[in-house]
Parts: C-alpha cells; structure tokens; sequence
C-alpha cells in the first residue's frame, strides 16, 4: 500500500497531528489531533480525504482534544488504551486552562495487537511511562512515539501518572525492534530509530 504521511502542528503545545493517507484510495486515519479551530477538519476537506479512524497515542488534552471537530456528527471510530481512556472526557479540564474539547474512546487497544482498520494495519506496543496507559502504533516503516520517544530525549515522567521505571521498561521494548523506522514523535522534529539507538542517551 502507497501511504503518505502528512504532519501538522497544532494548537498551543505544537503537538504533532499526523494523517496517514492510501494514495490510491484517499482513506486516512488521524494519529493525536490536538484542539486547532478547525484546521484540521479544513485539511481532510481540502485533500478529500475520507477518515476511517483516529487513534490516540495517550490521553493527554494536547493529543486528543481535536478528536471532536473531525468526527462529530460522524460514526468514527476512537482507539485508546482502556487504561488512558477515561481522560479523553475531561481534556476541556485539563490543568493548563488551555483549549481542547473532550471526547470518547469507543474502542480500546491492547499490546501486540494488530489494528485492521479498512486498509490499513497498525501493530500496537504498550509503552507506558509517559501515561500509565500510552502506546505506540507502528505502519510500514512508520513509528508513532506519542510522548515516549523524541529526538534526542524522552516524554517527561513528572505529570500524574508518570513512572520512570515504566518508561524504562517501555525504552527496552523499543531497543529490541529491528527495523530502522521513520520515528514520530508527539512533539518536535522526526528522526529515525537507528540515529536514535546511537545518539539518544535514554537509550544507551
């Protein structure tokens, strides 16, 4: 399958909303749409895009507060882990004050599954840490960290549900994949796994 992958930075945090998109047939899943007036529905409508799903990385405001705007009056599915979940219905309360519109997960993922979602397939891995409950989702030769893995660094642990031996442990899991894949983080610049392995220190 020919896919592209378009990233946008939204709202105030710059959180990294990525669309992945079949060429040939213009379905899309959105990765972590932050709250963005409207830019986002206006992109799927301007590239005639069809959403099939969104998929949330974890539950934090600054990734699922967009998630209303693109699928109100709409019968879209909302993939969360079951344990970050229950946050998504209160990002508009988030501690920040900042704007986010609250939303709810309808369906939950679990570690080593595989997402079949029309066309496309997405293998989940468990990386708590950052949240109790984060994942990543991995197409192709495309990683989706959330905030796990960035350039350079790693998701802070200092917010409720931080746990550094989790995100340890969830580091380790990440270390072991063989494949050099196009990193995506929830926030900042791309980078590639390998570049990663040799130049991240929390993964040394």
């Amino acid at each position: 399958m020919n896919i592209i992958v378009k990233r946008l930075q939204l709202g105030l945090l710059f959180t990294n909303a990525y669309i992945i998109t079949n060429k040939d047939t213009r379905n899309c899943v959105v990765i972590d749409p932050a709250f963005n007036k409207g830019e986002l529905k206006n992109y799927l409508a301007e590239k005639n895009l069809n959403l099939l799903a969104v998929l949330l990385t974890h539950s934090h405001f600054d990734h699922c507060g967009g998630v209303y705007d693109i699928t109100k009056d709409k019968n879209i599915p909302i993939y969360c882990s079951e344990i970050d979940a229950p946050m998504t219905k209160y990002a508009s309360k988030n501690r920040f004050g900042d704007p986010a519109e609250d939303c709810e997960v309808t369906n939950f993922v679990s570690d080593g599954e595989t997402l079949n979602i029309g066309e496309f397939s997405f293998k989940v891995l468990a990386t708590p840490g950052h949240t109790p409950g984060g994942v990543c989702y991995i197409i192709g030769d495309y990683m989706f960290t959330g905030d796990t893995l960035f350039a350079g660094t790693v998701g802070r642990v200092d917010l409720p549900g931080g746990d550094m031996a989790k995100m340890q442990e969830s580091l380790q899991k990440i270390k072991k994949l063989d494949r050099d894949y196009f990193i995506c983080p929830g926030h900042q610049e791309t980078t590639r796994l390998l570049h990663e392995l040799e130049h991240n220190p929390f993964l040394k």
